[in-house]
């Protein structure tokens, strides 16, 4: 049985943190945007994040095949 380093088992949690910032960053400029155009309502910030969330949980299964 071969044994991961630490850094090895690490990885996917440093991804998906990465993956997590990203996105959080990508809501920011999204709203950012949206409040240059004029308000944002609670429910249009939901609406951007509830979107970032999905396109999160469908890429990264994408993203971690395509590094195997």
């Amino acid at each position: 049985m071969t044994r991961r380093s630490p850094a090895a088992e690490d990885e996917p949690s440093r991804r998906r943190d990465r993956a997590e910032t990203v996105r959080d960053e990508a809501v920011e400029r999204a709203c950012s945007q949206l409040r240059a155009n004029g308000a944002i309502s609670a429910e249009q910030r939901a609406a951007v994040e509830e979107l970032a969330d999905r396109l999160l949980e469908r890429l990264s299964p994408v993203a971690l095949a395509l590094r195997r």
